[in-house]
Order: structure tokens, then C-alpha cells, then sequence
């Protein structure tokens, strides 16, 4: 059994799901008509990805109504639905109470390093989501440009000292994504000791696309970490 868990996410086409499948990582993430994305992917292609996985996988949703969630939830059967906005905890418990069997990711999402956040209020935002029972807290990063606002996949790291600080004695798994590669994740892990992290930007060789050699060595340094720290 793995001591840290791996998602790679941003799966868009079947030959990186078979990859991703088959490296050793624990989670893949398939994103559903999010549109901020250009990871996304629609509901039949999502459907082919999940029917061909060989691990678990989490379907990522923007701002969905629990209307939307039931029908992915019976058109796909994920392991995990993961919701990237702003949803409210209501709609946590809303899918805790109607579809017991899928786990609930909630995405909590940071300044980029070297910006600064309230760390009381954003805590409390946190310990609502798991009062109304997300499974488990993943902290990425959002990135304000010109151009708008990014939510996740910005292939920019936040504060880890911060996430560290934040994340303390949090009675669910939490995942650590935002600016991972094979260059920094020791770093990462070493910094943050998070229960999981989360991939995406950081093994590619164009958006949307994998990077076989990445990918792999990436998983392994992971491992490798568990067995000598």
C-alpha cells in the first residue's frame, strides 16, 4: 500500500489513461464540461476514459448543480466527484445524503507564493466543507492575470508554509496540487507531509497531453521517498 497517494489529473485522451493507469498512480482526474479548462473533456469521452481506467477515478465539476452530479454520477460511476468553485457546503451534504457511494474532493484554492491570506477565515471555509462531509480537502492554486482568474492548473506553487499552517490537525486526507513536478515534489512532500498529491501541468509535454518519461519519474520519486524518506 502506497504512503503517499498520487492523482494525475487532466486526463483527456485514452493512451494517458492507460498510462497513468498502469505507472503506479492511485487516482486519475478526468474534468466534465468545465469550460475554464482546456483539460476538459464532455460527457462521452469522459465516459470512454472512465470505462477504460484501472484505477480509481475522479471526476473534477465547475459549479455543478446536484441535478448535473446525479446524472454524471450514474452515466460515469467515478470513484470521487471533485467540485473546483465556489459550490456551497450545502451541496457537499446534499450528495453525502443522495448518493452515498461517491466520495466528495473539494478544491481549496491559494494565492500563488508570496501573497497573503487570512488564514482564521480560510480555515473555517475548510472545517465547513468536512462538517458537511467532504472526504477529502485539495489545496491548488489560483492565479489572477490580466486575462482573469485560473482556478487550479496554473503550474504555479502556493505558500507550503502557509498550506502547512492551515492544514494542521485536519481530521481528513489532504492533497497537495498547484505547481508539482518531478523537480520539486520531494521538496513538496518533504515540506508539507500531505496525504496525496495532485498532478497535472507538471507532467505534461503540451496541455492536455502527458508526458510519458514525467509521468514516470515523477511516480517514482514519490516512491522513492516512502522507502527512504
Amino acid at each position: 500500500m502506497h504512503g503517499y497517494k498520487i492523482k494525475i489529473c487532466g486526463i483527456t485522451n485514452l493512451n494517458d489513461m492507460e498510462l497513468v493507469s498502469s505507472s503506479g498512480a492511485d487516482y486519475a482526474g478526468v474534468l466534465l464540461n468545465v469550460s475554464v479548462s482546456p483539460r476538459s473533456v464532455d460527457e462521452e469521452k469522459a465516459k470512454s476514459l472512465c470505462s477504460r481506467a484501472k484505477i480509481p477515478v475522479v471526476v473534477l465539476l465547475w459549479e455543478p448543480t446536484f441535478k448535473e452530479i446525479e446524472i454524471a454520477y450514474n452515466r460515469l460511476k467515478p470513484y470521487a466527484f471533485q467540485l473546483l468553485s465556489q459550490e456551497k457546503p450545502e451541496l457537499v451534504a446534499e450528495i453525502k445524503s443522495k448518493i452515498p457511494d461517491v466520495m466528495i474532493w473539494k478544491s481549496i484554492h491559494l494565492p500563488s507564493s508570496g501573497q497573503s491570506i487570512d488564514i482564521s477565515d480560510m480555515r473555517t471555509r475548510i472545517e465547513t466543507y468536512v462538517d458537511k462531509g467532504a472526504d477529502v480537502i485539495l489545496v491548488d492554486t489560483v492565479y489572477k492575470s490580466g486575462s482573469g482568474v485560473q482556478y487550479g492548473g496554473t503550474g504555479r506553487t502556493s505558500n507550503w508554509n502557509t498550506v502547512t499552517e492551515l492544514f494542521k490537525n485536519l481530521d481528513v486526507p489532504v492533497f497537495l496540487a498547484g505547481g508539482i513536478t518531478p523537480s520539486n515534489v520531494k521538496d513538496a512532500i518533504n515540506q508539507v507531509n500531505p496525504y496525496g498529491i495532485d498532478v497535472a501541468s507538471g507532467v505534461e509535454k503540451e496541455k492536455g497531453m502527458k508526458d510519458p518519461i514525467k509521468v514516470r519519474e515523477l511516480i517514482k520519486i514519490v516512491r522513492r521517498i516512502e522507502e527512504h524518506g
